[in-house]
């Protein structure tokens, strides 16, 4: 018996049909690795970012003039501190500045921001003018911008999105209008606990009239 005769014989129309068999199942293998649909999604994805408008800024030339203006009077207070103010005053000023942050650091940011420890009404009272003294906008729209920062961080609804520039991350984001993401998205947030406290909606409703006083008047 020849040696042919051991093994069977196989035409070259199986060989292909073999071949795309395993072609076949290394297809359905591969794809069973893939995310569903992930080469539409991420086409469709890259298609809609293309059509996207470019956000441009828009700065609020009041609030510019109104930074200027700030700082300019901290530094010539400064000039005074060191030429010709009583030292009385200086520890005043330096003391009274640090209430004011403190009533963003202690009030704004951990008690009604993040609730970090609870308060009765008198010393939420007692940071809500501290608050006042840092004019850092009223503790309802501080908190409402914070945690929509947390949650939308470095996107287009972050209102302080360090991926516009330090500058912009720090300041400049109060110079300008908000992106349009900011209201869209800043209306997913849960602010119901901020506007329960009848604290916040005092502050929110006399905010002009106290920053007047205790950040402008009381200091003079």
């Amino acid at each position: 018996m020849s040696e042919s005769q051991h093994w069977p014989q196989v035409r070259s129309h199986d060989a292909l049909d073999i071949l795309a068999s395993i072609h076949i199942i290394e297809q359905k293998f591969h794809l069973r690795k893939m995310p569903p649909n992930s080469a539409v999604v991420e086409e469709r994805t890259v298609e809609h970012e293309e059509k996207k408008p470019e956000y441009k800024t828009q700065i609020v030339w009041f609030n510019v003039l109104l930074f200027i203006y700030l700082h300019l009077s901290f530094l010539y207070g400064v000039y005074l501190g060191l030429t010709s103010a009583f030292w009385k005053t200086s520890i005043f000023a330096y003391i009274y500045g640090n209430f004011g942050g403190l009533g963003i650091t202690a009030g704004s940011h951990r008690l009604w921001s993040h609730r970090s420890y609870k308060a009765k009404w008198p010393l939420r009272a007692f940071l809500c003018i501290l608050t006042s003294i840092a004019a850092q906008n009223d503790i309802y729209e501080w908190c409402r911008d914070h945690r929509v920062h947390h949650k939308f961080t470095e996107t287009s609804a972050d209102p302080h999105n360090i991926k516009r520039g330090f500058f912009f991350a720090h300041m400049g984001w109060l110079m300008c209008k908000k992106h349009p993401d900011v209201a869209t998205k800043g209306k997913t947030v849960y602010l119901d606990d901020l506007w329960a406290d009848p604290i916040v909606r005092f502050h929110r409703r006399f905010y002009i009239p106290m920053v007047l006083f205790f950040c402008f008047y009381l200091p003079t």
